[in-house]
């Protein structure tokens, strides 16, 4: 061997070395502060080591075109091309893809272009079920502009409540009663109106009034719904219908084994209320899924802290996460109506701001005509001994989990308001525990910090009237009868939308 070739192949096993050695290292950092709602600050956010995930996974029901480029150390040049096609009976739409790899000698550089998105042409269902015929729409007094922001829309919907343990609560049998809540009438949404709420979330467990193999829907469940929906747009009220407790053997999981399964769900479940309802304007708002979840080996769902989420089982749940709400995107505009452009809404995993906040997550392409009709969808109880727990009746807007709340609004804003994509909190509450003056200070702080970044609170009402854990009722719904006055304005009067860009 030349001195020559030894000195080469000692740099390039020194080069190796150091390599392996920067693979080695640990620059992540723990998180020791667990609540039901992770909140995190920019420092946390800086040292998440998230990496894009970049593998192609090929599916029954997908067809993808791609075009690579790999620049490896080699002393040749090759080009490779092949074309390949793939007919799908269950999907939306029957495409034929191409694939180009080119391998080019030089530097050991790896770069990807992804495929451009194809919006679906035509719905295609599964299971052969029969779509209900859409609904005749009520009209609300204020017409909105078929080409309005997402800041102008969140800015007009101010502050909302959620119509809790009702419809999530739902059954083939009864869809409101199950867990104590009257039946809803024009009169109780008159009164959130009156109170100053512009916008109800109807939590809708789906799985409860559907088939458990097809997904067809009760025709008498989307009736009903309708009816409640028409309550709130007589009242010039935003609605957000969404898929609440039905993460599921029967519905969505994001775990890697019920990748068909969530697939089959979200495309008939959303075909059928997208299609009874695309009639309706921008006054509603389709949600994708609450608070999805899904079990990997090495997955803390609730929470994640430290580098956990650069670990496979976690990739795994957000990649299987991105595909169900692209799905739901997919089959909701190929619906067609006023749905090809209506506004919709997607969570992170559990809804934590923490996933959503990852470069793992991925806002679903959209084929809307216009700009940002993808909203994030967050939810936050904290902190967690004061609003969940009730460990702790005190609340101050001076402390770190004060801090801490503002530092993950503003971290929201930073990703997504800043650059025009809406961000709703879904839901946040505290429960009762005798202490109306703090709830007050903790609602003031928490909706005027959401506030000034653009972002719309949604209040968790669930009639439970109990005082501690789970007690979150500020609405006496039966005498319709607001419980705590001092809380409710606080709540509704600092919920000023500020203008973004």
């Amino acid at each position: 061997m030349t001195l020559k070739k030894i000195l080469s192949a000692f740099i390039a096993l020194s080069l190796a070395a150091g390599l392996f050695a920067s693979c080695g290292s640990d620059n992540s950092k723990g998180d020791s502060s667990a609540t039901s709602s992770v909140t995190l600050d920019e420092a946390t956010v800086a040292t998440l080591d998230i990496t894009e995930i970049t593998e192609s996974e090929t599916e029954p029901t997908t067809t993808t075109e791609a075009t690579t480029t790999t620049e490896a150390t080699t002393t040749s040049e090759t080009t490779t091309s092949a074309t390949t096609t793939t007919t799908v009976t269950t999907t939306t739409i029957t495409t034929t893809t191409q694939a180009t790899t080119t391998t080019k000698a030089t530097t050991t550089t790896a770069k990807a272009t992804e495929a451009p998105y194809i919006p679906p042409t035509e719905l295609k269902i599964y299971h052969n079920i029969t779509l209900p015929s859409p609904a005749s729409a009520v009209s609300a007094k204020t017409k909105i502009p078929a080409d309005i922001s997402a800041n102008e829309l969140l800015q007009d919907m101010k502050s909302g409540i959620n119509l809790g343990n009702t419809f999530d609560a739902a059954n083939k049998i009864e869809l409101e009663t199950n867990w104590g809540a009257p039946k809803t009438t024009q009169a109780i949404i008159d009164g959130m109106k009156e109170a100053g709420f512009n916008a109800v979330r109807i939590p809708f467990s789906w799985t409860g009034v559907s088939d458990a193999s097809t997904h067809k829907i009760d025709d008498k469940a989307l009736k009903r719904l309708k009816e409640v929906v028409d309550y709130c747009i007589n009242n010039d009220m935003y609605v957000i219908i969404n898929s609440h407790h039905d993460n599921n053997e029967n519905g969505y999981d994001l775990s890697n084994d019920s990748r068909q399964q969530t697939k089959e769900y979200i495309t008939n479940i959303w075909a059928q209320i997208a299609t009874y309802f695309k009639n309706y304007d921008n006054h509603v708002i389709f949600e994708s899924m609450n608070e999805p979840q899904g079990t990997e080996p090495g997955v803390n769902i609730w929470w994640p802290v430290g580098d956990e989420l650069n670990k496979q089982g976690w990739k795994d749940i957000l990649r299987n996460l991105n595909e169900a709400n692209q799905t739901f995107v997919d089959t909701v505009r190929a619906t067609g109506g006023n749905n090809k452009d209506r506004f919709l809404l997607v969570p992170g995993v559990t809804a934590s701001a923490l996933t959503a906040l990852t470069s793992q997550f991925k806002i679903p392409t959209d084929s809307s005509q216009y700009e940002n009709r993808i909203l994030i969808s967050v939810h936050n109880y904290s902190p967690a001994y004061f609003c969940f727990d009730c460990t702790d009746p005190n609340f101050s807007p001076t402390s770190s989990d004060a801090k801490s709340i503002s530092n993950e609004f503003e971290n929201l804003y930073n990703k997504f308001t800043s650059k025009g994509v809406g961000v709703i909190i879904g839901e946040w509450a505290s429960a009762d525990q005798n202490n109306e003056s703090e709830r007050a200070e903790h609602a003031k702080f928490v909706v005027s910090e959401a506030a000034k970044r653009g972002i719309v609170c949604f209040w968790w009402d669930n009639n439970n009237m109990a005082v501690g854990v789970d007690g979150f009722s500020i609405y006496d719904r039966k005498n319709v009868k607001w419980r705590f006055t001092t809380l409710t304005k606080a709540i509704t009067g600092n919920a000023d939308i500020a203008e973004i860009g």
